[in-house]
């Protein structure tokens, strides 16, 4: 699973046992969403349009710990990200 944030930011990987570990994916959430979430829109939307529009499906998806990492992630971004 790619974590990209706002997209200013390089992206972070998790993989392997980590994927199954719902406490690792809420703290590691937390921690992303302080620290790859700190643009407003305004600021990220360009280089978070241009990491959207280069995503490719390379193998299984990780739908529910993206989903637990995205939540933990909107809790902790500044007002505007």
């Amino acid at each position: 699973m790619t974590v990209i944030g706002d997209g200013t930011n390089d992206p972070d990987m998790i993989g392997g046992d980590k994927l199954y570990d719902y406490d690792f994916l809420i703290k590691n959430g937390h921690e992303n969403g302080i620290k790859r979430m700190t643009k407003t829109i305004k600021e990220s939307q360009k280089p978070l349009s241009d990491k959207l529009m280069s995503l490719e499906e390379t193998g299984p998806t990780a739908l529910g710990p993206a989903l637990a990492t995205g939540v933990a992630m909107a809790a902790e971004g500044a007002t505007g990200s």
